[in-house]
This record gives C-alpha cells, structure tokens and sequence, in this order.
C-alpha cells in the first residue's frame, strides 16, 4: 500500500464519552472497552499484523502537546508511531502513539524499537502502565486520513484516544476504527436493511 505521506496524523475535534452520542451499541462497547484491542482483533481474525506507516521523532500539534504534556512544557521531542491493525488482510484499525523521546529514553527503551509488534504488548503486561480515561472522536467520510490511507468510505468512522501513564510521564494512542472494522459489525447491519 503506497501512502500519501508520513505522519498522516487524525484532524478533528475530540470529545468526552458522555458529550458525544455513538450510533449503536455493539460500536460503543468497542469505543469504550478498556482492554487490550491488539488481542480484543486478534480474537476475531485468524491472522493479524501490524503495518507500520511510520515511527520517528517529528512535530505534533499544538492539542495533541497540551494534552500529552500539560500547559508549561514546550517544543518536547515526541516519537510519532502511526501504524495500521490488519485482521485477516484488511485494514481495520489506524493507531496513531505519541511517545515523549524523554520517556523513552531513561525508562522505555523498547518502545523506539518495536517494528511491526504490537505497542499493546508492553501496554498491557506492564503493570506500571495506567491507562486513564476515553476520549472520542467522530470523521466523516470525506474526512483526510481516507484519502492518505486510499480507503473509500461507505460511512464516516470513530475513534477513540486515551493516555497511558507511567511515573510522570504518558503515552497517548489515538485508534480510529477503519470501515471495515468488526467494530461496525451492527452498524452494516442495520444500513443493509
């Protein structure tokens, strides 16, 4: 798959759970479920792999830096990881993690080399890591990232975003569920009808 450029980034407004109503349920329970969705996919497809678009240090915007460092920081250096999660050969998540190069390097090494592993792995069985709260976003279908991506949309998709924190410092991974995600399993449904 040939991509129009690196990082792509996810343009839009994120909101709080309860100031954004999600179409269905089944949608909602992916949207707000806090486990690990790298093994949530693997469970649903019989094979699963990560496609990395890209992973170095390189600018994020101005509300992705407040959110991952607060207010005072500035100009911090932040790994930028955007890869796509792939179930059975289709594209089914796009997951964009912003990693201070900070963090990295005194306590998470790891994380400046995981190739095509699952960011998921180190996430989820290292206890040191609390994930906080959700927050979700909705693209319609004319929004950028397909046309970066080269997806044609039937319908607009959903995200979600949410911070991993380890000491004094966090993770942010941002997954936006692609259309062709188990994820709209209820919602292709009721458009087929």
């Amino acid at each position: 798959m040939k991509h129009v450029r690196y990082p792509i980034g996810i343009e839009g407004i994120w909101h709080q759970p309860q100031a954004i109503t999600v179409p269905d349920a089944h949608l909602k329970n992916w949207l707000m479920d806090t486990g690990s969705l790298t093994e949530r996919l693997q469970s649903v497809c019989r094979q699963f792999e990560v496609d990395v678009l890209g992973h170095e240090v390189c600018a994020i915007t101005a509300e992705e830096h407040e959110t991952l460092y607060g207010k005072s920081d500035k100009n911090r250096q932040t790994q930028v990881r955007e890869v796509l999660l792939k179930g059975d050969g289709a594209a089914w998540v796009f997951a964009r993690s912003l990693m201070p190069q900070a963090f990295i390097d005194e306590c998470m090494s790891d994380l400046g080399t995981l190739g095509n592993q699952p960011l998921g792995k180190i996430l989820f069985n290292d206890p040191r890591f609390q994930r906080l709260g959700f927050e979700l976003i909705q693209c319609s279908v004319n929004h950028s990232l397909f046309q970066d991506l080269n997806i044609q949309p039937q319908h607009g998709i959903w995200g979600r975003r949410s911070l991993f924190a380890f000491q004094s410092h966090s993770v942010m991974v941002c997954e936006l569920f692609l259309p062709h995600s188990p994820a709209y399993r209820d919602l292709e449904i009721h458009h087929a009808n």
